[in-house]
């Protein structure tokens, strides 16, 4: 199996083509190309294949900033330095499976590095992971702050997970903090 630094497990959260890898010709358990970003010019990769580059994932220079931006804050680093950090974690996101459904491959930074991706979260999952078990005000503190900013009624945003809202759960793999983005659909 491959591993990768910034996703859990691939297998069970990744959307899967029945067509053979494009690169090598494998035939099980290949990516969907669709959500790379990149138009038709990929339709079907295996994970061996992303590892290795031979095809990468499309990463807007907005999360380039953003990871630059949190390495600034976070590190005493040299301008060089973190230059070369942000080229490295991005090549290492950038051949990363993509999270289907999660726009223009958005991706939270925490503590001077890309989140790891855990899983689609439901309100029983929200809840059962939140220390109060109430879920709410969980589920405000792990939420992305453009996330926040779109809910204009928090009781309806919350009814809605899981009918048109989803729910996309992060872990910092160095602090352990839950980060989430929420999309609608």
């Amino acid at each position: 199996m491959t591993n990768f630094k910034y996703f859990n497990n691939p297998a069970k959260y990744s959307v899967h083509s029945k067509k053979p890898c494009q690169f090598c010709g494998e035939n099980e358990g290949n990516l969907e190309g669709v959500y790379f970003e990149k138009g038709d010019n990929i339709q079907s990769i295996c994970l061996k294949c992303l590892k290795e580059g031979k095809e990468t994932v499309y990463i807007p220079s907005y999360i380039q900033e953003r990871l630059e931006q949190n390495l600034n804050e976070n590190n005493t680093l040299s301008e060089h330095d973190i230059r070369k950090k942000v080229i490295s974690y991005i090549d290492e996101l950038s051949k990363t499976p993509p999270v289907p459904w999660i726009q223009f491959n958005d991706w939270p930074v925490c503590c001077a590095d890309f989140a790891e991706y855990i899983g689609e979260w439901d309100r029983e999952e929200i809840i059962k992971n939140s220390k109060d078990k109430g879920g709410k005000k969980f589920l405000l503190e792990i939420l992305d702050e453009f996330s926040k900013n779109k809910i204009d009624d928090f009781n309806f945003f919350w009814n809605d997970i899981g009918i048109n809202t989803a729910i996309f759960v992060f872990k910092c793999i160095s602090c352990n903090k839950f980060l989430a983005i929420a999309q609608s659909y």
